[in-house]
């Protein structure tokens, strides 16, 4: 019987999976960190509810532009990883 094929550690069916990961964490990081600090903020000024509400939408904002940038770093290496694997080569011509 054939063997299965087992993924390569860098196979891009784990690092689709780690990239993921890093973008939902970014996400999640940047609203924890925006909570923590909106109700530091509100305890300490008595700003009730504002601070939270404030600090918690830049939060959401930062995890957001960081997930966005991990995308198009993400993209970019695809694109130069099937552009480099698809040279155009003549019939005939060895690279």
């Amino acid at each position: 019987m054939a063997e299965r094929s087992k993924p390569r550690a860098g196979s891009s069916a784990t690092s689709g999976y780690g990239v993921g990961m890093k973008m939902v964490f970014d996400l999640i990081g940047g609203v924890i960190v925006g909570l923590l600090f909106g109700l530091a903020f509100d305890h300490v000024f008595g700003t009730r509810p504002w601070g939270l509400l404030v600090l918690l939408g830049f939060g959401l904002a930062a995890g957001l532009r960081l997930m966005l940038r991990t995308a198009q770093q993400q993209a970019k290496r695809i694109n130069e990883e099937m552009s480099g694997s698809t040279k155009d080569v003549a019939p005939g011509e060895q690279e």
